[in-house]
């Protein structure tokens, strides 16, 4: 699944930076935010964070966009005892996709880096990891300026955990 999710990614971002010179837009800055809601599951174990998430990114053509994020855990969770939470994560993304009557759906591969931190009667234990990203979302434009957004993106898949996350948000052109 991730093989053939990569493979599409990589096709449609190829596709998509061969575009002519008249179909591209000049570069231009956005920033937003969304609330993400974390899953966090090892086995039989699944815990449930939440989070929010600020990215910068630049539109460079009309189909292909570059991103950098920043996200914080707001909310923890416990199971038997120990509580989880994410410390940080953080991350560079392209994004590919294209504009369809004030839709914008597209798919997203990047790095992310993380840090969870486990604690239980008193000790507290950090670990952070990093791994290949990928997801897809969709963008709603309501004005020329602000849009609202839709996406699911696979964060940290590796040593027998993953951690995923849906999320929700808004994003305005400069």
């Amino acid at each position: 699944m991730k093989k053939a999710l990569f493979l599409l990614t990589t096709g449609l971002l190829a596709a998509a930076s061969n575009v002519n010179a008249a179909e591209t837009l000049s570069p231009s800055i956005y920033a937003g935010a969304s609330a993400v809601y974390v899953d966090y599951s090892e086995g039989d174990i699944d815990m449930d964070l939440g989070a929010i998430l600020g990215r910068v990114g630049t539109q460079l053509t009309d189909y292909v966009a570059l991103e950098a994020r920043l996200g914080t855990g707001v909310s923890d969770d416990s199971l038997y005892g120990v509580e989880l939470e994410l410390n940080y994560m953080y991350g560079l993304y392209a994004k590919a996709g294209f504009e369809n009557n004030g839709f914008y759906p597209y798919v997203v591969l990047g790095y992310t880096k993380g840090e969870l931190e486990a604690s239980y009667g008193g000790y507290h234990e950090n670990a952070s990891d990093s791994d290949l990203s990928y997801g897809a979302g969709i963008d709603y434009a309501f004005t020329d300026r602000v849009s609202g957004n839709i996406e699911y993106m696979s964060y940290l898949d590796k040593d027998g955990y993953e951690l995923n996350g849906f999320s929700a948000g808004f994003t305005y052109k400069f």
